[in-house]
C-alpha cells in the first residue's frame, strides 16, 4: 500500500505494530521511480508482497468462515509457538483478540474452554500448549 501511495502521489495509510525486533528500510518517495528504472528486481518486489498479503487475507477469511474459534485459537497459539521457537507464549488476551479479530470476552471464554479441555495451560510465565490436533 505504501508503494501504491507513492505511485498515486498519496500519503501511505499503513500502520505497523512489530511483534518482534524489526528493521525497516525507508525510501524517499521521490527516489522510488529512479530505483524502479535502475533495479528491475525492486519493481518485482511489490507485486510479490501484494500477492502474499492477498493469500494471507484469503486464508484468514477461510479460517474465519470454516473453523470454530477454539480451533482457530489453538492453531494461532501453535503457530506463534513455532514462530517464536518456544513452548510457553508470553501473549496477552488483548493481543490474541486483536490478531484473531474477536471480542475479548469471547476470546477469554474460548481460552478457558481450551484450558478445561487440557489443551493449553495458563501460568504466570504465559500460555503453554499441551495438545494440538
Amino acid at each position: 500500500m505504501s508503494f501504491a501511495g507513492v505511485a498515486n502521489g498519496e500519503k501511505s495509510r499503513i500502520y505497523a505494530d512489530a511483534m518482534d525486533e524489526t528493521e525497516i528500510m525507508l525510501i524517499p518517495a521521490n527516489q522510488v521511480e529512479t530505483l524502479l528504472a535502475k533495479l528491475p528486481a525492486f519493481g518485482k518486489l511489490f507485486p510479490k508482497q501484494y500477492q502474499n498479503r492477498n493469500h494471507d487475507l484469503l486464508e484468514n477469511i477461510r479460517q474465519f468462515v470454516f473453523h470454530k474459534l477454539d480451533e482457530r485459537l489453538l492453531q494461532y497459539l501453535h503457530g506463534e509457538a513455532q514462530r517464536r521457537n518456544t513452548e510457553t507464549l508470553d501473549l496477552r488476551h488483548h493481543q490474541i483478540t486483536s490478531d484473531l479479530t474477536t471480542a475479548l470476552e469471547v476470546n477469554t471464554r474460548t481460552h478457558k474452554k481450551l484450558e478445561n479441555e487440557g489443551k493449553i495451560e495458563q501460568s504466570p510465565d504465559g500460555i503453554k500448549i499441551l495438545m494440538f490436533r
